[in-house]
């Protein structure tokens, strides 16, 4: 998660004198680990050497920029509080797949747009109430 954090400072700030150095500071870290994991980028090919991002490197942060929209809905979804979801995403992030993630979000977010056009297409939750009345089954 903290690497992501990395990689979209990166985004924002760009590639300038002392970037590395702000980038830490605003993470919180030392200058080593950022540095090492831009080096790590660069040999994956997500980096040039000029600490630019490639084809390949705007796709992959876009991706995880979106899990981790995603990822915090769908905990608002399910009723987690707000104060709670930096660090349950945290979690979920560190501790599980990104595919399952991206299986969990999606089928989540279709069956939330499932219910919504039900809803919409009945008028609502309670759609038979215009038709019923509690007396005539008594």
């Amino acid at each position: 998660m903290l690497q992501i954090r990395y990689l979209s400072q990166l985004a924002k700030t760009g590639k300038k004198r002392g970037s590395v150095a702000l980038i830490a500071d605003t993470c919180g870290v030392s200058h080593g680990p950022v540095s090492r994991f831009f080096k790590e980028c660069i040999g994956a090919g997500y980096l040039n050497e000029g600490y630019e991002f490639t084809e390949k490197g705007t796709r992959a942060l876009k991706t995880y920029q979106r899990i981790l929209k995603e990822v915090g809905a769908y905990l608002e979804r399910i009723g987690i509080p707000a104060p709670e979801i930096p660090e349950k995403r945290r979690q979920l992030i560190e501790n599980v797949d990104y595919s399952l993630l991206m299986t969990m979000t999606r089928n989540s977010r279709q069956v939330n747009e499932s219910r919504n056009q039900t809803n919409a297409d009945e008028g609502s939750l309670y759609y038979l109430d215009h038709v019923m009345t509690k007396s005539a089954f008594l």
